[in-house]
């Protein structure tokens, strides 16, 4: 038996928390007797902590955070029962900014982890003793350590755990049952260019404009259009968007270059050279960087 503990903290989103306990017990019904244990430990009204079933393997749920802004994740009392819990026969699986908890408890130190797309470089930055956060796959296993993407990858994470605990078949199962996907998804299909633009200097929001409007211009053409030298335009565009001119530019292209391949007639070729590519094979090259896939794969998946 299987003991399966949903933490349910402040803000933790409802329908994760639900959901994950609906797969596993879609799980039991196609097994001759139970395998999973199902039970709740909510922060905020349990006194004490839940004990270890020491006579049965664990595994924790972090559900997504539902709040915007975040927290701080600094609950002391889940923290320490977190990093208790890891010292112990359990895996602890999070996702998508329930993955921080992880974090603030330490116990992402010298591993692998994502989390949404939009928070990589957040969790990258606010735990820098991570060893790299994964923004293209939706599913990082690390042993006693799982974390998943976004909102909604939950799911993708209870059937990696139904697959490890009980094996394989009984996960297709469970996902053909509930019409998921259980082959592979990649982040990097669903990952969007989200400028910042509320930093509030408008020399480089007119320059940001400029790059929506123009995605071919070169960084002294923008230089140019902003009156100031190639060297204070690197300096202020870092400052108010954390990417250098040239960074933000290709950014740029390879969000329309997600566009324009999801529309049928536009083939790879073509986009390339919409974007200002001479050489498909630099475009590729460049997407491929920028996103972990290659255009003709993006393309295939959209269409």
């Amino acid at each position: 038996m299987w003991t399966i503990t949903i933490v349910e903290y402040k803000d933790a989103m409802r329908s994760a928390i639900y959901g994950i306990e609906d797969l596993f017990t879609i799980a039991n019904r196609f097994l001759p007797q139970p395998l999973f244990s199902i039970e709740h430990y909510n922060v905020q009204r349990s006194q004490s902590l839940p004990e270890n079933h020491s006579e049965n393997p664990q595994i924790i749920f972090l559900p997504p955070c539902s709040s915007d802004p975040l927290p701080s994740f600094r609950e002391k009392k889940l923290t320490d029962w977190l990093q208790a819990q890891s010292q112990l026969n359990t895996t602890i699986a999070a996702s998508c900014a329930g993955v921080f908890w992880l974090g603030s408890a330490g116990l992402l130190d010298d591993k692998v982890a994502t989390t949404h797309w939009k928070l990589c470089n957040v969790l990258a930055e606010r735990y820098p003793a991570i060893k790299m956060v994964e923004k293209r796959d939706v599913v990082v296993d690390q042993g006693n350590i799982v974390t998943a993407a976004g909102l909604f990858a939950y799911q993708d994470l209870a059937l990696h755990m139904i697959a490890r605990s009980a094996g394989y078949d009984l996960a297709k199962q469970v996902a053909d049952f509930s019409l998921l996907d259980l082959n592979g998804r990649l982040q990097a299909y669903y990952e969007r260019f989200a400028p910042n633009l509320s930093h509030g200097d408008t020399l480089i929001l007119d320059a940001q404009k400029l790059c929506e409007e123009k995605v071919t211009i070169s960084v002294k053409e923008l230089a140019e259009h902003c009156s100031i030298s190639e060297r204070s335009l690197h300096r202020k565009f870092v400052a108010a968007t954390g990417l250098s001119p040239k960074q933000y530019l290709t950014s740029t292209k390879i969000e329309r270059a997600r566009t324009l391949l999801a529309q049928p007639k536009m083939s790879v070729e073509k986009v390339a050279y919409e974007l200002g590519y001479m050489d498909v094979s630099n475009f590729n090259r460049t997407f491929r960087k920028e996103t972990g896939i290659t255009p003709s794969a993006f393309r295939a998946r959209q269409q």
